[in-house]
């Protein structure tokens, strides 16, 4: 987020970029886990909390003004518009915060497994599990049906954002 910056001290000629993780790799960086009893139990209220925060996604990403507002009302001493605003370009342009359930897929999860074993974060019998023993989609289905089904990054930025169901 300091590539301006960077620029700006020594020159944009001297800067190169060789990659933005958000272009080059498929992964997740927010999972919500709960134990499969307690899923089966509450199933309704886990695809309501999904689709609350995939409302949220897309209504901050739509609106400056209301992602600006919440970093100033949560950050204490706020966040300076202008880095406010970088990041929330970058976030819209490479769609850091999903808008639909379907960035929760079989390659975003192999990926996950594989970065977490790398990094010795999880043991390498991870890679033996599949997308079907981690995942359950019950909760996106529902969270996808409260929001009336996905919606594409052109109407988050027009703004064009339909209310959920509840």
């Amino acid at each position: 987020f300091e590539i301006a910056d960077l620029e700006a001290e020594i020159g944009a000629d001297q800067v190169t970029t060789l990659s933005v993780v958000a272009e080059d790799v498929e992964f997740l960086a927010n999972v919500f886990w709960a134990p499969t009893e307690w899923l089966n139990q509450n199933t309704e209220a886990a695809g309501s909390y999904c689709a609350n925060v995939l409302y949220a996604n897309r209504v901050f990403a739509s609106d400056f003004d209301q992602y600006n507002q919440l970093l100033n009302d949560y950050i204490e001493g706020g966040v300076d518009e202008e880095t406010a605003r970088t990041n929330w370009e970058f976030a819209r342009e490479h769609e850091i915060w999903p808008y639909n359930a379907d960035v929760l897929n079989e390659e975003t999860v192999q990926t996950t497994i594989e970065v977490g074993v790398a990094s010795g974060l999880l043991d390498e019998s991870a890679q033996e599990l599949s997308f079907e023993q981690l995942v359950d989609t019950r909760p996106m289905e529902i969270a996808m049906e409260i929001l009336g089904g996905p919606i594409d990054a052109a109407d988050v930025e027009a703004g064009n954002i339909p209310e959920p169901s509840l």
